[in-house]
């Protein structure tokens, strides 16, 4: 909770200690994803703003949780922030989806990981970017 506190302050968002402790179970990644994307928009009400946009990402996390093969959560938020940084540039091959994946995944994964990650969720990442 102090993270997060420490994180709003920052940002000069002011939200009540009871609002903060609502997010407790939402993940700090997620509530600090949130904050980045909201922190420059002008709010009357920033808690109840913030507690909507943490829903909205909670809940497409968890539907794509249902459909991506990952070991832990990080990997499936780390599979969702891939698709949601591709599925709007149209239809590509699969190489170049690949390609960027590597990209994304390089830094906290080996590479016999990031095959079995690419192995286990092609289809699906194949799918939802190219639709």
């Amino acid at each position: 909770m102090e993270n997060v506190k420490a994180l709003l302050e920052k940002n000069q968002i002011h939200v009540k200690d009871n609002d903060i402790k609502k997010w407790e179970t939402y993940s700090y990644s997620l509530i600090e994803q949130t904050v980045e994307e909201i922190k420059d928009q002008k709010m009357k009400y920033p808690a109840a703003y913030i507690t909507k946009v943490l829903e909205n990402k909670h809940e497409l996390f968890l539907h794509t949780r249902q459909h991506v093969h990952a070991e832990n959560d990080n990997i499936a938020e780390i599979l969702l922030q891939f698709i949601k940084r591709w599925e709007k540039h149209g239809i590509m091959p699969d190489w170049f989806i690949k390609d960027k994946l590597e990209k994304h995944l390089k830094s906290e994964f080996s590479l016999t990981e990031i095959e079995n990650i690419w192995e286990d969720n092609k289809d699906y990442l194949i799918e939802v970017i190219n639709k």
